[in-house]
């Protein structure tokens, strides 16, 4: 948890590593409500930055939205967060947004889960390969939904990807119940372990291009990045 200090209230804010996939969802679908429609617009790289391209009625939409966003992840009510001096406000609404921009880990092969184990496939691509998990109807029907929007379907992906290692070999497809491991992956899987399967397909799709749903996957799956920096 982060603490901060905004006037003479104490906000906290959940560090980023630790957010659930299933809050970033939610903050997809806020980001989808409340954004200003002239953001993405911007050139935040810029000299001078976000502001200095906006003219005075924008800057104030800015803040609120800035105020909301902060709300949507703190403890303070956007009534608070609009109470706070403006510099303070678009400083740590900028700074914690930042905090979002998850790099990838390469020697990350397997994440831990629930206290438990899961394996990328491509530690064990002998036994099971990214062309055998884009052949099942499963994960077909689960990228259709995440490419149509609804990323809920996120936790399924994960669930076709990530096997267990049990009596020293990796799980098959038939081995477990996919929607049992999506209902204990919503519960427990983190945005910055969605990203790192995110960026190892996007890694996976440059040696296995021929698989064009494995490359839209993995397109799909870095946007949530994307989305959160910019």
């Amino acid at each position: 948890m982060i603490n901060l200090k905004i006037g003479k209230e104490k906000a906290y804010l959940p560090e980023p590593k630790t957010v659930l996939l299933v809050k970033f969802i939610e903050w997809l679908e806020f980001m989808d409500e409340h954004e200003p429609a002239w953001w993405k617009d911007l050139d935040l790289d810029k000299e001078g930055g976000a502001l200095d391209q906006l003219d005075s009625k924008q800057k104030l939409e800015l803040y609120d939205f800035a105020a909301k966003e902060l709300a949507f992840w703190s403890n303070l009510s956007h009534e608070q967060w609009r109470k706070a001096d403006l510099n303070e406000l678009f400083g740590v609404w900028s700074w914690y947004r930042a905090q979002f921009n998850y790099e990838y880990a390469e020697e990350w092969n397997c994440l831990e889960i629930d206290s438990k184990i899961y394996y990328l496939p491509e530690r064990y691509m002998s036994e099971s390969t990214l062309e055998d998990y884009a052949e099942s109807n499963e994960y077909e029907n689960q990228l259709s939904e995440v490419l149509n929007g609804h990323y809920i379907a996120l936790f399924n992906i994960a669930s076709v990807l990530l096997r267990q290692k049990k009596d020293g070999r990796l799980e098959t497809y038939d081995d477990y119940n996919i929607d049992h491991r999506a209902a204990n992956f919503k519960d427990h899987l983190t945005a910055l372990q969605a990203h790192q399967i995110a960026f190892f397909l996007q890694r996976q799709s440059n040696k296995l291009q021929k698989d064009s749903q494995i490359y839209m996957t993995a397109q799909t799956l870095a946007a949530l990045k994307q989305d959160m920096s910019s």
